[in-house]
């Protein structure tokens, strides 16, 4: 009876042990500024139950049995397991808490512990964006870090921007007049920056107008730039081609891999560098335990041609304050700057004497002049775990002085002022299976403009004078879904965009003022993903997307000044493939994409005899292309680059085909000729070779960019032509190491800097080139001629 008692008593807590659950909490993080990791499996190695992180990095994992084990993976993070937990196990108790979990980024040198100290500064989570932190559609081949920037000289952000496949940014110069191109060519970019959205810091530079001044990014303000390629209309407004996301950060904590876990307090770095044609840059930059910085830089340059040179003064303070999981963010950025124009030339001007500049440009001293002031304030307001706000506002204030006149026909002096606002609000909730966004963006932009007879680079008679006011409103909406190894993810959004006149006047025609105000037009996407959590860490994505491009005031304003109501928005079609795949432990990366971009109603230029220009919608353009790449880290040692012996190699290329479908100008017919500016294909290689500790570390990067048609016709092209840099520079650290009282394993930087000397040459091959062609050129004047062989020195200090 003794016995059956005893067994009945076993039977019955043995019955109640299998209905109990045991719960393991933690916090998984990035060990290099404390950032929350967003979407990491967790997997326990009993049950081999799984889940995913939340926005905030939480993790709270069911198991039915004390596990010994869990195991996280993340994609470019080393699969790290906790051991020993049954062990360690509370007795009596159901939960465990692992604390602050810290995962080892695979392209790290100094190697972080599982369990380090929690960092000495407050964590500052971030917005968790559903289709591009979970979806992870937005990887290596889209991003560009203060290492690939640093690449060249730091004259331009286009040093960087030109190494990813399918973005194509040109400029007269470094600092120069600049255009950008993202999966397209530049027929409606022929001088600035337009059909392209850019965003700093979750906050618009692009003003309602559909302008985008560039020249206000300076890359030693920079942590990380994500491109989005292709129609982004249902989340970032009305764009066909592509957006920019800046994110803005202090570079000194974001420099070589010895110092990225350095000393947390206040640093600050200085660069100063020299170069052939006049190039000198200063910069400097100081901040305070990442919560506040400051950045400066003072930059000439005399121009390879005459009328080319350029200078520009830019300074960035930055706040971040933290309030328990709220942040408060504020960004005051100032610029001033001129650039010079020096005009196209034709091929017998180019063969006499490339260097030279137009004569009338000269003579009329084409230039501009701007002034650029922008207070942008943030609120990032997280609710819970499960929904958070993030709501930024901003204020602009600029002008601009452009004595233009480098065509016979077109000779004008023009004086803007700019004054603008504008708002942007995104609610989101995410429990790591469902995900649901809304939110809405508003710019208004007042622009008074005036433009004068150009007397010899002063402003003569009055010729042209308009207020206009230009508004965009829009609205996002995203619903997402997570299963075991697919993502749904739907957006849409609506968006109008309004131009209104007044106060118009023209001694050329005359003006009707009013208002063009283009109907709402909706976009949307549906994106379906397939990621598993295997040891090779693959994905596959399949994007259907619409896109909405709405003229701009230059193209919808005639060189008259009289706003035209003809002129229609852009719309298109995208379908996109795209594949990711980590290979050999995360030492090779490989991505692949494939798209088909249909547009209608394509908004073209179109020279007339007069110098004017005229845009106007010409039935429907296809574009299509491949572009892909392959990164191989550590292929002669498991150090990193600087250690010991070790080769680092990146490549990635694009093929793009782009043609008129139906394109006729005075009868004549451009049915399936190529679209002039678009390269057949562009192929970038960058390799960082170490020789160890003691010798200089040589980048090598290489650009070929192919056969690139100048018109419509197709008649006149500009060759293939390849270019090589080499750049090589050495690192002296200086540090004191030690630990704390209380710990023996995480070494404390009491004092930590960094001389960093370099010199690096550009155009080794001395490749003949134009690197800013005009499109469709009137009298034959195609050709921008881009420097020859140059050299460029400098050196780095960051402490």
């Amino acid at each position: 009876m003794k016995t059956i008692a005893i067994t009945l008593l076993l039977l019955c807590i043995k019955l109640a042990l299998i209905g109990q659950n045991y719960w393991i909490k933690g916090r998984v993080l990035d060990p290099a500024d404390g950032q929350p990791i967003v979407g990491a499996t967790i997997v326990d190695s009993v049950s081999h139950n799984g889940m995913f992180t939340d926005t905030l990095g939480f993790f709270r994992l069911k198991c039915y049995k004390i596990p010994d084990q869990i195991h996280i993976r993340f994609v470019d993070y080393r699969d790290t397991t906790i051991s020993g937990i049954a062990q360690r196990w509370p007795i009596g108790t159901e939960s465990y808490h692992l604390g602050d979990i810290y995962l080892q980024p695979v392209t790290q040198g100094f190697e972080y512990p599982v369990f380090p100290e929690p960092p000495r500064r407050p964590i500052e989570p971030s917005m968790c964006l559903v289709t591009i932190q979970i979806l992870a559609y937005i990887n290596r081949m889209d991003r560009i870090n203060p290492r690939q920037y640093g690449r060249g000289d730091l004259s331009s952000i286009e040093q960087g921007l030109n190494l990813l496949p399918g973005v194509r940014f040109e400029s007269r110069g470094p600092g120069g007049s600049r255009r950008l191109a993202i999966r397209g060519g530049f027929l409606r970019s022929q001088f600035g920056v337009r059909d392209v959205k850019a965003y700093l810091d979750d906050v618009p530079i692009t003003s309602p107008d559909g302008s985008t001044p560039l020249e206000i990014i300076d890359m030693l303000a920079l942590r990380e730039t994500e491109v989005l390629k292709g129609p982004c209309a249902s989340e970032y407004g009305p764009v066909s081609n592509g957006v920019l996301l800046f994110k803005s950060g202090a570079l000194a904590v974001h420099t070589s891999d010895e110092r990225r876990n350095a000393h947390r307090g206040a640093g600050g770095a200085i660069n100063q560098a020299i170069g052939s044609f006049g190039y000198l840059r200063t910069a400097a930059q100081v901040h305070c335990r990442e919560r506040l910085s400051l950045t400066y830089v003072r930059q000439r340059y005399a121009g390879y041609r005459a009328q080319e040179s350029n200078a520009k003064d830019f300074m960035q303070l930055q706040g971040r304050h933290n309030i328990g999981r709220n942040r408060l963010s504020v960004n005051l950025l100032l610029f001033q700057g001129n650039w010079g124009l020096p005009g196209s030339l034709d091929s017998t001007q180019v063969a006499a004497d490339p260097r030279q500049a137009l004569p009338i440009s000269q003579s009329l001293d084409a230039h501009v002049e701007r002034r650029h002031a922008r207070l942008t304030l943030g609120d990032h307001i997280y609710i819970n775990q499960t929904m958070s706000v993030v709501a930024a506002a901003y204020l602009h204030l600029a002008d601009k002085v452009n004595p233009f006149g480098t065509s016979v026909f077109n000779q004008g002096y023009k004086v803007e002022n700019s004054q603008g606002i504008g708002a942007r609000s995104v609610w989101s909730y995410n429990n790591t299976l469902n995900g649901l966004k809304l939110g809405g963006e508003y710019q208004v932009e007042w622009l008074d403009g005036k433009q004068y007879y150009n007397n010899l680079g002063n402003p003569g008679a009055l010729q042209i004078t308009a207020l206009t006011r230009s508004t965009q409103v829009h609205a996002l909406a995203e619903v997402f879904r997570r299963f075991k190894v697919h993502c749904l993810t739907a957006q849409a959004s609506l968006a109008q965009v309004t131009y209104n006149q007044q106060n118009a006047f023209s001694t050329l025609e005359p003006i009707a003022q009013g208002k063009s105000q283009l109907k709402p037009a909706a976009a949307g996407a549906f994106i379906w993903g397939y990621k598993t959590s295997n040891y090779f860490l693959r994905s596959f994505f399949v994007k259907v997307a619409t896109s909405y491009s709405p003229p701009a005031l230059w193209e919808i304003t005639d060189s008259t000044g009289r706003m035209r109501d003809d002129l229609k928005p852009e719309s298109g079609f995208n379908v996109e493939w795209r594949g990711i795949g980590n290979f050999l432990a995360h030492r090779i990366h490989a991505e692949a994409n494939v798209y088909h971009h249909s547009i209608w109603n394509t908004i073209v230029p179109q020279n007339l005899n007069s110098g004017r220009v005229h845009y106007l919608n010409q039935g429907r353009t296809t574009q299509m292309g491949i572009e892909a790449m392959l990164q191989v880290k550590n292929i002669l040692s498991g150090k990193p680059i600087g250690k010991k012996l070790g080769l680092d190699f990146a490549t990635n290329a694009a093929y793009q085909y782009y043609y008129f479908n139906d394109y006729a100008v005075h009868g004549t017919s451009f049915q399936g000729k190529a679209i002039p500016g678009v390269p057949r294909f562009t192929w970038n290689a960058m390799l960082d070779f170490g020789f160890g500790r003691m010798f200089p570390t040589l980048q090598v990067t290489s650009q070929v960019i192919g056969k690139t048609y100048l018109d419509n016709a197709n008649l006149v092209a500009q060759p293939i032509y390849y270019l090589l840099n080499l750049k090589a520079s050495k690192s002296f650290n200086f540090m004191k190491t030690g630990h704390r009282s209380y710990s023996t394993i995480v070494p404390y930087r009491f004092i930590a800097a960094e001389l960093t000397p370099y010199i690096g040459i550009n155009n080794i091959l001395d490749a003949q080139y134009t690197n800013f062609p005009q499109l469709n050129a009137i009298a034959g004047r195609y050709y921008n001629p881009a420097p020859g062989r140059n050299w460029y020195a400098g050196v780095d200090f960051r402490f």
